[in-house]
């Protein structure tokens, strides 16, 4: 569903060869700021949830390479990690909410969710956070994190 695009150059020297990360990707791009939202559950707490292994991790990882230097060189206030019992669809929706509100023209937003998720159908399909309910789409409402909120939000952010 989402998709995340990190600008890569390949690049060939005399005395050094290989693939890094651009210097200066904004410089690159036009863009001004960057904000992202990652979010990884892999500890849900429904016990009837199947628990992940590495969703977690790999949410940390990213949250890790957006703020490096080395990396998304973003400003750590600028980035929201939310896992495991801290990443409830309350708390994922305010940050997202926040973080997407805070975007403006020229800016990028991000968001990177690591997790179960659950669909009846292409209008009917959530994003399940640490306290969702396990299988029972009629207790998702207020439970969990509709794909079709997300896309609104991100296309009235879009159009601002």
């Amino acid at each position: 569903m989402f998709f995340c695009l990190w600008l890569v150059a390949l690049y060939s020297q005399s005395n050094h060869s290989g693939i890094s990360l651009l210097d200066d990707p904004q410089e690159i791009t036009g863009v001004k700021n960057t904000y992202a939202v990652v979010v990884g559950v892999s500890n849900y707490k429904n016990a009837d949830m199947p628990q992940l292994q590495y969703a977690d991790d790999d949410a940390q990882f990213l949250y890790n390479y957006l703020i490096d230097s080395r990396g998304g060189n973003i400003p750590v206030s600028h980035v929201q990690l939310l896992t495991d019992s801290a990443a409830t669809w309350n708390r994922i929706w305010n940050e997202f909410v926040k973080k997407i509100n805070e975007a403006k023209s020229g800016d990028r937003f991000i968001f990177y969710f690591s997790g179960h998720g659950d669909a009846y159908n292409a209008e009917d399909s959530y994003l399940l956070g640490y306290d969702a309910p396990a299988g029972d789409k009629n207790l998702y409402l207020g439970n969990a994190l509709p794909i079709y909120q997300i896309k609104s939000r991100v296309k009235e952010a879009e159009a601002r």
